[in-house]
């Protein structure tokens, strides 16, 4: 089996009494995914096997390559990567090491500390580093500090902007000033800064506000629109009715002599067209409106509640003259 092995290079961030006393690991992954017994199990291996152990030699050795010049982040996923391409080989927990070993290059000891843990029992026992690792994860214990945070609501914690677990819980948090903050959907945010002690326990109880219920418009605004919407297609009926009605009798009395016009007829074909222009935006207008309505109490359809609006549309057709009258009440 593959095991984290090399010489060290460089310090890891240790406190002031242990400056220097821990270290981080030089990746030398790159023969992870070619067995030294490869030659002896050629015979019974898979040749998908063998493209996976392959293809898990070259993502750590791009994970190997992006750590090398800094970029902790980038070599994480190559990693994680290369750990679940490694799902079924006795090797897969050798790369919890280097996983291990960028968190602890970002700053996520907990992170960093939670991974060693996981290395130690999945790696092989008798690996000659387990002491070595031990006093790594005692020295990141003693770069934490907890914060125990309690919700009455399941949270999202947040720290320093990035989100870092969820509450109520233990969160095991880097030593030192940290902006932290509450968030959960419905609730108001809350948020403090933060002074975390190595080796402490901080607690803070949380008590997240609800939000203003947010409610949309009362059902009177979608009826009194829906009353509009109707009275505009009435009127519109009437003004076309009495056009057409004008119009034949104005051809009538034109053929007699008694009419050198048909103004009237296109007056009331005018206020026709207006009136349908009014039932088209009245319409489109309601029908926004049913979706921003709030139907929590829905009333029914067939007996609308006698506090909502109301709508009274009289209209008064003639061949000299038209009028629309639409008077109402909102609640």
């Amino acid at each position: 089996m593959c095991s984290p092995k090399g010489p060290r290079t460089g310090k890891s961030f240790a406190s002031a009494s242990r400056a220097g006393a821990l270290t981080a690991y030089v990746l030398l992954a790159a023969n992870i995914g070619v067995p030294a017994r490869a030659q002896h199990d050629a015979g019974s291996a898979s040749a998908t096997a063998t493209v996976e152990r392959d293809t898990a030699r070259d993502t750590v050795a791009r994970g190997k390559a992006l750590f090398a010049v800094g970029n902790f982040s980038a070599a994480l996923g190559e990693f994680m990567r290369a750990y679940e391409q490694l799902a079924g080989d006795p090797r897969q927990g050798d790369v919890l090491n280097n996983i291990a070993v960028c968190y602890e290059r970002m700053f996520r000891y907990d992170l960093a500390l939670a991974h060693y843990a996981r290395y130690l029992q999945e790696a092989n026992p008798s690996a000659a580093d387990r002491a070595e690792v031990e006093a790594v994860m005692q020295g990141l214990g003693d770069l934490l500090g907890t914060v125990r945070i309690r919700s009455p609501v399941r949270a999202e914690v947040w720290i320093d902007e990035h989100m870092f677990g969820f509450a109520p819980a233990d969160l095991l948090v880097p030593a030192g000033m940290h902006a932290i903050e509450v968030r959960a959907r419905g609730y108001q945010s809350e948020r403090r800064e933060l002074r975390v002690t190595a080796r402490t326990t901080h607690d803070w109880q949380v008590w997240l506000e609800p939000l203003p219920e947010s409610r949309g418009l009362a059902p009177a605004y979608f009826w009194t629109g829906v009353g509009l919407t109707v009275a505009a297609a009435a009127t519109t009926a009437a003004l076309g009715a009495a056009a057409l009605s004008e119009h034949a009798a104005g051809e009538d009395e034109t053929a007699r002599g008694l009419r050198v016009d048909g103004r009237d007829a296109r007056d009331l074909a005018f206020g026709a067209d207006i009136a349908l222009g009014s039932m088209v935006a009245l319409g489109v207008g309601t029908a926004v409106l049913f979706f921003l309505t709030d139907w929590e109490d829905r009333p029914s359809a067939e007996a609308p509640p006698a506090s909502g609006a109301t709508a009274t549309v009289s209209a008064h057709v003639s061949p000299h003259a038209w009028l629309l009258t639409v008077s109402g009440t909102t609640p």
